[in-house]
This record gives C-alpha cells, sequence and structure tokens, in this order.
C-alpha cells in the first residue's frame, strides 16, 4: 500500500468460471492521488483462459462498475518490457501519460509507463 493508505481503499475482485475456479482478477486502489481517479495495481488472467477475450470482459465490466460509482479516471502502469501488456492496455483506449525511470522493486529494477484512461 502506497504511504497514507489503508487496505478499505483496495478494491479485489476475482473472477470465476461456472465451475467457481478462479480465472482472472483485479486489484484497484480506489481514489489513489486524488478524488474520483482509480488505480489498477494488478490485473491477471490465468494462462489457460488467456486469448479468448476475457480480459477485455473483465476490463469492460469493472470500467462500467467504476464509472457507476462516480470514476473518471483509470490509470495503471506497464512495466516496459511488458510489450504484450502495453498492446492491451492500448487497444483499450487507455493513452501514455508518461514514462518513469527504471527503479527498484523487490530485488530487480523496472523501468515503467503509466497510461490513463478519461471515463
Amino acid at each position: 500500500m502506497p504511504p497514507g493508505r489503508r487496505v478499505e481503499d483496495k478494491l479485489p475482485i476475482g473472477v470465476f468460471d461456472s465451475d467457481d475456479t478462479l480465472v482472472g482478477l483485479i486489484d484497484v486502489l480506489r481514489e489513489y492521488r486524488i478524488k474520483f481517479e482509480w488505480w489498477i495495481g494488478l490485473m491477471l488472467v490465468a494462462p489457460a483462459s488467456r486469448k479468448v477475450g476475457l480480459g477485455r470482459q473483465i476490463h469492460v465490466a469493472f470500467e462500467s462498475y467504476a464509472f457507476k460509482c462516480g470514476t473518471q479516471r483509470l490509470l495503471l502502469a506497464v512495466l516496459e518490457k511488458n510489450t504484450g501488456a502495453h498492446r492491451f492496455w492500448a487497444k483499450l483506449g487507455y493513452r501514455k501519460v508518461k514514462d518513469h525511470p527504471p527503479k527498484r522493486y523487490g530485488f530487480r529494477v523496472h523501468a515503467c509507463t503509466e497510461y490513463e484512461k478519461t471515463l
């Protein structure tokens, strides 16, 4: 959690298939930085459920929910080397905000790009 944020500010959402198997998740920090902005910290789709449009479906449903909650902008960051994620978010209408210089995350150093989408 970023400094000054509480666990209650997080919104973890699990996505389950018809057999109640977890196939995806999206983890969000509500009103991060400023009011009416939500930060997508993580979105994952199980490998066996990829390449069938599930990620897009999860995002469309999430975006609708966020909008109904009064969110005006969604933000996220993608690691520089994750070219597939850069393409995925761009196809969903996110635009690049800025590049962040390399920073240590645990034992690794990564540069990342911040994206936004206005709702």
